[in-house]
């Protein structure tokens, strides 16, 4: 018997879960898609669709039925306990199942990001999470009458199960079903928002949804969804202490940075030949497979052979889809389906830093069991490639190309770093409001301006970082409680990259050491401390990162 309580908060949550969507972007960024989108649409191919192979979506009657027959069954071969073989085999058998549901909620959910204007996509996955949501429901219902029985099966069936997992099953109530499935409606709802009256109307649903996600947290005997989201949907194994202690390093020494970086990276640009300029543009932003020279290939080659042989696999095994179409969600990530990632990328984010990125997500995923990789750790995969590629750069590209990329790479993660970590003390401060749900625009807005003057104030901020104002809205309601995980994995990635400079061979056998020797159950510090990086919450590790990067 599985322990699938909270695995419908991963499931249905795909869009941040494992995502590696572009966090910050440049004002040259937009001006350069601007001038060459439409000549850039025009020269496409066909998009490619032979990654439909790997996801049919066949969910129906028959699917749910089996489902709920083999439910009642095993429950009453369970709580009769006396024939274990076969309370074995049904237990098994009813989790593969569970499973099916599982894999047609994330295939329906890709062909909605493939088409969010398709109403059939759309009925896929909103009527794919309702079954989910209401089959978790009725699975942990009959979990609870079992383990409350006096069957003897009990030692067999919950052998695996913590105390925790035991107390939150007790806890389980059906009014969840309820709210999760709302919640897949809301981001519906977000994604189909028009311009007019835009940012009342995200207000409006992030009400609700924080409400809704509150509702839940309680019912679990958490007092809000912050906690309950980090312990529980995030498996974070730090608390609330080190998480402060982190921001002030974050603001004393990362923050400063960013103006450093920023203005340091305009120089280098400005003094590149044109020409120079066309390369990095071309390495940041174009397509991948459009580069007059194919770095990917050239990256993925030169590592170890089982990291290269499994980052190969995506493209190989067509676990992956590349689409262009502008009613596509424009964002890229990786998911499970038939226990192997998979890999999406919409319009715009075909780049090779993108690319590379989801690549980190889908070498990592497939060392780990499904949905069982904490998100810390699988951020830290993705973005330890990035920081590995760019090393890789250093002895493939220009010297003043790569001074150039590397100190873009070095703005766009301190940037990373600092937003994040303002997003998540914001959500915290909404999601433990004492009025949570029911706040205005004005009073989030006042929120957030609270919570930038630690990092430089709203000038500093607007100036050298992000549009804070702006930036909490286009995420808190598709990815709650997620941010955080891109700020921690940063901080790891970025002290990789202190070791690849000195020594790149021992930086990507310890990038490999993180993945393929990792323990998702002990959770992110044990994995990147054994591997053999600085932690987070260590200040030593921000210490270094400002006295190479405070130029």
């Amino acid at each position: 018997m599985k322990k699938i309580i909270c695995m419908i908060l991963v499931a249905a949550l795909t869009a941040c879960m494992l995502s590696g969507c572009d966090l910050l972007s440049l004002a040259d960024r937009v001006q350069y898609y601007m001038d060459t989108l439409e000549q850039y649409m025009d020269t496409l191919e066909p998009e490619d669709t032979s990654w439909q192979a790997h996801m049919q979506y066949t969910l129906d009657d028959q699917l749910v039925d089996s489902f709920y027959a083999l439910l009642e069954e095993s429950e009453t071969l369970a709580i009769a306990g006396e024939d274990m073989q076969a309370i074995e085999e049904k237990s098994d058998h009813l989790d593969e199942l569970y499973m099916e549901l599982i894999d047609q909620n994330q295939i329906a959910y890709v062909y909605y990001c493939t088409d969010q204007s398709n109403e059939q996509y759309s009925q896929w996955y909103l009527h794919s999470s309702d079954i989910l949501s209401q089959a978790e429901s009725d699975y942990n219902q009959m979990a609870k009458r079992v383990y409350l029985s006096d069957t003897p099966a009990k030692e067999l069936l919950f052998e695996d199960w913590t105390q925790q997992d035991i107390d939150m099953l007790l806890l389980h109530d059906e009014k969840i079903a309820s709210l999760e499935q709302r919640n897949a409606q809301i981001l519906t709802e977000y994604r189909a928002l028009e311009e007019d009256g835009w940012e009342e109307n995200v207000v409006a649903l992030y009400n609700e949804l924080v409400s809704n996600n509150n509702q839940i947290a309680q019912i679990y005997g958490y007092d809000n969804y912050y906690e309950f989201g980090s312990k529980i949907s995030f498996q974070r194994d730090y608390g609330t202490q080190q998480l402060q202690q982190m921001r002030q390093y974050v603001a004393q020494y990362l923050a400063p940075l960013c103006r450093t970086s920023t203005d340091l990276f305009y120089e280098q640009y400005d003094k590149l030949i044109g020409q120079d300029q066309e390369a990095l543009l071309a390495i940041l932003y174009d397509s991948y497979d459009d580069l007059t020279h194919n770095y990917l290939d050239d990256y993925i080659a030169q590592l170890p052979a089982s990291a290269s042989s499994a980052m190969q696999g995506m493209f190989e095994s067509n676990r992956v889809v590349i689409t262009h179409s502008a009613d596509a969600y424009y964002g890229a990530f990786t998911t499970f389906v038939d226990e192997m990632p998979f890999c999406y990328y919409g319009p715009e984010y075909d780049d090779t830093q993108t690319m590379i990125h989801e690549l980190g997500h889908y070498y990592g995923s497939g060392n780990y069991e499904a949905w069982s990789v904490p998100i810390d750790l699988s951020e830290t995969h993705s973005q330890g490639n990035e920081w590995l590629y760019i090393r890789f750069l250093k002895d493939t590209i220009g010297e003043r190309v790569f001074a150039c990329m590397e100190e873009y790479q070095i703005m766009y993660s301190l940037s990373t770093i600092v937003t994040c970590a303002m997003v998540d003390e914001f959500e915290q401060m909404v999601y433990s409001h004492e009025a949570s749900g029911t706040l205005t625009l004005e009073q989030y807005e006042a929120l957030m301006e609270q919570i930038v003057e630690k990092y430089g104030g709203s000038e500093f901020v607007g100036e050298y970082i992000t549009d804070i104002q702006s930036y909490w809205k286009n995420v808190v309601v598709e990815n709650p409680v997620y941010y955080l995980s891109y700020a921690v994995s940063a901080v790891a990635a970025m002290d990789l990259y202190l070791i690849a400079t000195e020594d790149y061979q021992q930086a990507k056998d310890i990038y490999c050491t993180l993945i393929e020797d990792g323990d998702g159950e002990q959770g992110f510090l044990w994995n990147i401390q054994q591997a053999g990086l600085t932690g987070p919450f260590e200040e030593t590790v921000y210490q270094k990162l400002a006295v190479r990067y405070g130029k």
